[in-house]
């Protein structure tokens, strides 16, 4: 028998809040933090809706035909650079979980229409982009929200400005060296096409 994870999940929550206390149930209601699962659905949303919308496709559209433009022998290092620059800016301002896993198929696309390409180089460049770029806003990141709600419960309130203003450089400081380990990488003849 196959049965989704989600109906697992709220089957279970269901037989625990029905075992439990009235009391019980309104102290896990208030545990909650309902701010940060709201932005999530809605982050969630967002990003299914710019998948729908084609603009993804769109993008690997676009990134395919100007790493094709790239002499086949530098090719593989432009791919790596430009896709982890793309994702490390796009996953600053959508969560990077959604937006790594809606890529997935669009790098697939790229290795599979682009000669030159290794899927392995795709797949190290988007994941050091969207990791380093949620460090980027305070959005980028599930735990970034998660740490503003509570360091605002905590009467330290964290704005999306002061955040920005220290993560933007951290990002791309990092972004800068992992550009620079994935060339690295290259040169040393780890990925093959």
């Amino acid at each position: 028998m196959h049965m989704e994870p989600a109906y697992v999940a709220v089957f279970g929550a269901i037989a625990i809040l029905l075992s439990g206390s009235h009391d019980e149930f309104e102290y896990a209601l208030e545990k909650v933090e309902w701010d940060s699962l709201l932005f999530f659905a809605g982050l969630f949303v967002f990003t299914e809706g710019i998948a729908k919308l084609g603009l993804l496709r769109e993008i690997a559209d676009m990134l395919s035909t100007l790493i094709a433009s790239f002499p086949i022998a530098k090719r593989q290092v432009g791919a790596m650079l430009l896709v982890q620059l793309v994702a490390g800016v796009a996953s600053a301002f959508v969560d990077n979980i959604p937006f790594t896993t809606t890529m997935l198929p669009v790098i697939i696309q790229m290795a599979d229409q682009v000669e030159g390409l290794s899927i392995e180089a795709l797949a190290w460049a988007l994941c050091f982009g969207a990791d380093y770029g949620g460090i980027g806003t305070l959005i980028g990141s599930s735990a970034n929200i998660v740490m503003a709600g509570i360091s605002a419960e905590a009467g330290f309130p964290i704005t999306f400005n002061s955040f920005f203003r220290i993560g933007w450089p951290v990002m791309c400081i990092s972004l800068c060296i992992s550009g620079a380990y994935l060339a690295a990488l290259e040169a040393g003849g780890v990925f093959k096409v």
